[in-house]
């Protein structure tokens, strides 16, 4: 379907466009196309028929806007769309010239080149590259008449066989000529006959300037006179023959020249109905990307279209009319709610905005139905109705005797036999014109008559009757145009479920109609009159008020809320403070620690040549041995505290094989193996089994278990893949050390053991191997070493703890894996013999075991 299509003109009738000034807005899109046949199309633009019609335009408008976020324009430039006429000529078989040839090829070529794009981001603008796919590339037609013209826009030399030859002849004639005539010019007997020393030509022919008397000195023809008669312009005879060759020269390029352009035109004519073709679907492109930009302007969304069918419910939220928006005076936005078959009954004073707000549902239903975005919240529902009919401003028609009564009844007439189920009527002040009282019962009628036919129907009225239809028929549903009563002022907003009062009064006043007139005015409207409109007057002030309370309390919760933020803010920020703070005392205590192993170190070395059984001796190794314990427990104290890890405890009985858990001490996810008698369950976690009790584990939560593992940093996993990364490896044995308050991570000791002593794995699983050992909360580091030789495995080793000491790592893991016993003997030996290795031990249970050596560095 092109754009010029237009809905039936029963569903829509030109009087409903003429009175929603639906032309005008499409005049106002097409203002932003880059093509004049572009803007032929939005001039056009259709009211769909079917919904999925108007959905799939609204999607491309969108998608045409979300490439100009991306500062690409899915349009051609205009240049290369105006080309009505020059294919006109090639219809009507006439031949085009360079100028037109080269402005129709680039034409081609930029609708090639935006298929090309458009193709390119399918995804991101898949219906948009759906459109441009029936763009024919036409490179062989494009292409051959470009390449056939040069920079200058001439054709080239190449663009036939022949046309190379014959300007080459013409040139070396040219040459000649000019040979002959500087000769001519040179001899010393011209020089009182010529009137200056230059050629020039005149009439395709090459001349020289002669006196005008001095011509019979300068045999030749005389082809021109100068302004001032003084001068003639002579080709010398010696010449003439050169001239006629030139001539002949001349006209053979010409008629090749001609030639080229017929063949280049006819490659255009073979082609034409798909050229054609294409002029449409980019002028398309071009009104839809217009369509885009007028969206941009008017802040315009895309809403959300559903069938007129039972049940469906108009919801628009905050509108606005796009021709006030455009403007861009203030605009009072108003939302919209009317079920199938209601009617939304307006009531206000006179200038209130009534009409208005008619007029801006139905432009938005019309921009909804042609698949435009329209000036209202996200969050709105338009139904595609079925049609859409109106009765707005004087129908009057003197010509055929018609009043303004009789006018306005014809035109309800046609609406009532017109109007369908699916159908929307707006009626702007219905059937006034006429007694009062008949009016209103005739305007009653005919609502209750469009209710009857399933219409939703929305209608402006000062009838008092008509505002008291929503208390008789639920079918009815009032609205109201605010008014200030104490600035005697419109407020142009609509308040559903409220009565307006017209404020004739109020309105003549401010306007400054005599006070003596508004007094008797006063009088003959009766007091029942007066009691109803202060009712009314009375229950707009409450309403006033409640919504002032209501914003009030809007205000304070938002002032709540933003203070709530600040104190949120304030105390995360006070516990980074403290954590920093735990943190230096935490480093400052592992500093401490290190300084009273050394001294320990030092001590014992002394006390080794002295008797160790002295009292004092031993006094003052245990008071060393004292400080040490104190650091190290200052030290846990000081540990920085893990994010809890989230999950939910599990029972014995709830655990079964290949079930997923988490192992609370390590922060790691794995998989369940085998489950004991005594409670204890293999898990495997990465490329290690650990054996852990059943208060270790946790379920996952089902959201979030992976940001729970790791205080929301993805740490907390199991030691797989950590090779040769000091620093993410140290990370995250930190995490593992971290993870519970329980001795579980790598361990240092105040036993003094001698360096390399090898340490029993023993059955613990949730301390190290010994029990004196305490665990320090610091940076350590992992290597991986399965799968590699014993000569690899050695020097990545090396390398590897080099890398720690530079990083003031106090331990690391090893992972060797059981296997053959290769690696894990060639750790351990090199461990043993190495000069930094303080000491070694193998791994606990929840650390892997005996496949992992811990190495203690001495730093």
């Amino acid at each position: 379907m092109t754009l010029a299509n237009w809905a039936d003109e029963t569903a829509i009738p030109h009087k409903t466009l003429a009175d929603l000034e639906w032309h005008r807005l499409c005049e106002t899109m097409a203002g932003f196309c880059r093509s004049e046949a572009g803007g032929e199309q939005a001039r056009a633009w259709p009211l769909f028929d079917r919904i999925d019609e108007a959905r799939q335009r609204q999607a491309e408008v969108q998608e045409s806007a979300l490439l100009a976020d991306d500062g690409f324009v899915a349009a051609p430039a205009g240049e290369d769309l105006d080309l009505g006429r020059d294919l006109e000529v090639v219809g009507k078989r006439g031949v085009l010239d360079a100028e037109a040839l080269r402005r129709v090829a680039a034409g081609l070529k930029a609708g090639w080149r935006l298929r090309r794009d458009l193709m390119a981001r399918r995804e991101r603008v898949p219906r948009l590259a759906e459109r441009a796919s029936a763009l024919r590339p036409l490179e062989d037609v494009w292409g051959p008449i470009l390449e056939s013209f040069g920079e200058d826009g001439a054709l080239r030399d190449e663009a036939s066989a022949d046309l190379g030859a014959m300007r080459a002849r013409g040139r070396s004639l040219r040459e000649r000529i000019v040979e002959r005539l500087e000769t001519i010019m040179a001899d010393p007997d011209m020089e009182s006959v010529l009137q200056d020393n230059y050629y020039t030509l005149r009439e395709g022919r090459y001349v020289l300037p002669v006196k005008v008397e001095m011509q019979h000195f300068a045999p030749g023809i005389i082809h021109a006179r100068s302004q001032t008669g003084q001068t003639v312009f002579v080709e010398p005879s010696k010449v003439t023959e050169l001239g006629n060759k030139l001539k002949m020269a001349i006209a053979d390029v010409e008629m090749e020249e001609a030639r080229v352009f017929a063949e280049l035109t006819a490659l255009l004519a073979e082609e034409l109905p798909s050229i054609r073709a294409n002029m449409v679907v980019l002028a398309d492109l071009d009104a839809i990307a217009a369509a885009a930009s007028l969206a941009r302007k008017l802040d315009a969304v895309a809403v959300d279209l559903v069938e007129a069918d039972e049940g469906s419910r108009l919801n628009l939220v905050e509108a606005r009319h796009p021709f006030m928006v455009g403007s861009g005076d203030p605009v009072v936005a108003n939302s919209f709610a009317l079920d199938r078959g209601g009617c939304l009954v307006v009531t206000g004073p006179n200038a209130g905005g009534k009409t208005v707000a008619l007029k801006t549902l139905g432009m938005a239903v019309l921009m909804g139905r042609a698949g435009l975005p329209v000036c209202c919240r996200p969050s709105s529902v338009l139904p595609f109705y079925g049609g859409l009919h109106t009765t707005m401003g004087d129908d009057q028609d003197i010509t055929s005797g018609l009043s303004t009564f009789t006018a306005h009844m014809s035109v309800i007439n046609r609406v009532l036999r017109q109007a369908g189920p699916d159908s929307l009527v707006l009626l702007d002040e219905v059937a006034v014109g006429t007694e009062p009282t008949q009016g209103a019962a005739l305007a009653q009628a005919i609502l209750e008559r469009l209710a009857d036919s399933g219409c939703s129907v929305m209608v402006t009225t000062h009838y008092t009757a008509l505002k008291a239809l929503a208390a008789t028929d639920a079918r009815f549903r009032n609205a109201a145009m605010g008014f200030d009563p104490e600035h005697l002022a419109p407020t142009y907003r609509l308040e559903l479920d409220a009565m307006g009062r017209s404020s004739a009064l109020d309105v003549a006043q401010s306007i400054g109609l005599p006070q003596a007139v508004i007094e008797r005015a006063s009088e003959l409207l009766g007091g029942q009159q007066l009691k109803l409109d202060g009712l009314l007057a009375d229950v707009e002030q409450r309403r006033a008020d409640l919504e002032a309370q209501i914003e009030r309390a809007r205000r304070e919760a938002a002032q709540a809320e933003g203070e709530r933020r600040k104190a949120v803010e304030i105390r995360a920020s006070l516990a980074s403070e403290l954590e920093q703070l735990r943190r230096r005392a935490h480093d400052g205590a592992v500093v401490e620690l290190r300084s009273l192993r050394a001294d320990l170190d030092r001590l014992r070395k002394r006390l080794r040549k002295v008797d160790l059984s002295s009292s004092d001796s031993a006094s003052v190794l245990q008071e060393v041995e004292d400080r040490a314990s104190r650091s190290a427990a200052r030290l846990t104290d000081l540990a920085p505290q893990p994010e809890p890890v989230q999950g939910t405890p599990l029972g014995i009985d709830d655990v079964a094989p290949k079930q997923k858990v988490i192992v609370a001490s390590m922060r790691a996810e794995g998989l369940v193996e085998s489950v004991d008698q005594r409670g204890r369950v293999v898990v495997r976690v990465g490329g290690m089994k650990v054996t852990v009790p059943i208060d270790d584990l946790l379920l996952p939560a089902k959201v979030g278990t992976r940001r729970g593992l790791a205080g929301g940093k993805g740490t907390g996993r199991s030691l797989k893949g950590a090779k040769s990364e000091p620093k993410q490896g140290a990370k995250r044995i930190r995490d593992h050390a971290g993870a519970s308050a329980a001795p579980t991570g790598f361990v240092a000791s105040t036993d003094l053991r001698a360096p390399g002593q090898l340490e029993p794995s023993g059955d613990q699983d949730d301390a190290g191997p010994d029990g004196g050992e305490f665990v320090i909360r610091e940076e350590m580091a992992t290597l991986d070493l399965r799968a590699l030789t014993r000569d690899e495995a050695l020097d990545r080793l090396d390398r590897f703890v080099d890398a720690c000491l530079r990083d003031e790592h106090t331990a690391m893991l090893v992972i060797h894996g059981h296997g053959t016993g290769v690696l894990k003997a060639a750790v351990r030996e090199y461990a043993r013999h190495s000069p930094v290795v303080q000491r070694f031990r193998p791994g606990a249970r929840n650390e892997g075991g005996d496949g992992v050596t811990i190495l203690f560095l001495d730093l």
